[in-house]
């Protein structure tokens, strides 16, 4: 048996997972003795992905300090600072006086230096993790700009590497995982720039297409302990698609909407609903597999490939917009800071209420936000971890 922990995009939201992940990890190896893991991350998951993989070789309770300590020290000025050049640039351009090209909202290299040298990534014997202990493969995904396709940069199975999934343009690359990795992962398209990975190509951020890889995870799994009886662990920052709503769904529009009104609404429709497609795929082919009563079921579309049950947790907070709420809240309360960054950040975004609050929730590097959320994920861990053991099941 092996796992697979997937953990989403969610931008600032990452400091959630961190608190999830900070009670899971210690269950899954100190009491589940689980001996055969894999890290699959996109955007700020593989920045937490990276932080768990570099510490492999220390105490599961070591490895959620660290992430804990990396979310704990974040604020702006180490992720981003605006770029104040690019929206005249934008314009220039625009208007055909200049051949300039604007390229993000928003200057990066804060992050290159948090992620690089930072301290909470040990690069230099990264790839020595994968020799001895838990951690077997590390696949971090970055959308490819000139191919379109999701890159998973994986590290851990040498040339022994899953298949391209042509119905999902999913395409596998042998890597040792750096900073560019990440940062390609991260790179959210038109705020942040986009990342030439080594030389290689451009890459944006993996949740354009793959914010939560439950199918790479799936894949690596099946290189690492094929024909087993597997599991997968997804963390997320959106609540379990399957769990009946407690509020409403999505931010209420009143009016018609504006640009960022119509933004969130694709944002939800890439990252956000997308998960919920993914992981109810994966319930309703265990329930088809569970319902043929048999352990394996032939793909009839790959010859070799075949469809199993598989175990699997998902933690997520209860209801949709619990995040937003949090950072609206912290945020009324840096309202007499005119010239803050963030308060630039809420002009741009426009529209006051749960969409602004939305949008805002995955850019508040805020450090008191932070800590929110690593709370606010320790709890809804501690909640769903009911007698204190992973809640693992087949369906929702």
């Amino acid at each position: 048996m092996a796992t697979a922990i997937v953990t989403a995009g969610a931008g600032a939201r990452g400091a959630y997972e961190a608190g999830v992940l900070s009670r899971v990890l210690p269950k899954l190896i100190d009491e589940e003795r689980e001996a055969e893991i894999v890290l699959v991350g996109t955007s700020a998951g593989a920045i937490n992905a990276a932080i768990a993989a570099g510490a492999a070789n220390e105490s599961a309770a070591a490895i959620a300090d660290r992430l804990l300590a990396a979310w704990r020290t974040l604020d702006v000025s180490s992720v981003f600072t605006l770029d104040r050049a690019a929206l005249p640039a934008y314009a220039a351009q625009a208007i055909g006086f200049s051949r300039k090209h604007a390229c993000a909202l928003f200057d990066t290299t804060p992050l290159r230096g948090t992620v690089t040298d930072g301290g909470h990534v040990d690069w230099a014997t990264l790839s020595a993790k994968f020799e001895t202990g838990w951690l077997k493969a590390a696949g971090i995904v970055a959308t490819e700009v000139e191919s379109g396709k999701s890159i998973v940069f994986v590290e851990g199975l040498g040339t022994n590497l899953p298949r391209a999934n042509q119905a999902r343009d999913i395409e596998y690359r042998r890597a040792v995982l750096a900073p560019d990795h990440v940062l390609a992962s991260a790179a959210i398209p038109v705020l942040f720039p986009s990342v030439n990975v080594l030389g290689s190509n451009w890459f944006v951020d993996g949740g354009v297409r793959l914010n939560t890889p439950i199918a790479p995870a799936i894949e690596l799994l099946e290189k690492v302990a094929p024909g087993r009886n597997n599991r997968v662990v997804v963390v997320s920052t959106e609540p379990d698609p399957n769990q009946v709503p407690k509020r409403s769904s999505r931010p209420v529009v009143s009016r018609r909407p504006d640009i960022l009104g119509e933004g969130i609404a694709i944002i939800y429709a890439n990252l956000v609903d997308r998960v919920a497609e993914d992981v109810q795929s994966l319930r309703r082919v265990n329930a088809l597999v569970e319902a043929s009563q048999k352990k394996r079921v032939p793909d009839v579309r790959t010859a070799g490939h075949s469809f199993q049950v598989l175990d699997h947790c998902y933690f997520g907070p209860p209801w949709r917009g619990h995040l937003a709420k949090k950072a609206g809240e912290i945020f009324g309360a840096k309202r007499r800071w005119p010239l803050s960054t963030f308060s630039v950040i809420s002009r741009l975004i426009g529209n006051e209420g749960p969409t602004h609050d939305e949008l805002l929730s995955f850019l508040f590097f805020e450090p008191k936000f932070l800590s929110a959320l690593i709370e606010m994920g320790q709890k809804d861990a501690d909640s769903l971890m009911l007698g204190g053991t992973l809640p693992w099941k087949t369906t929702g």
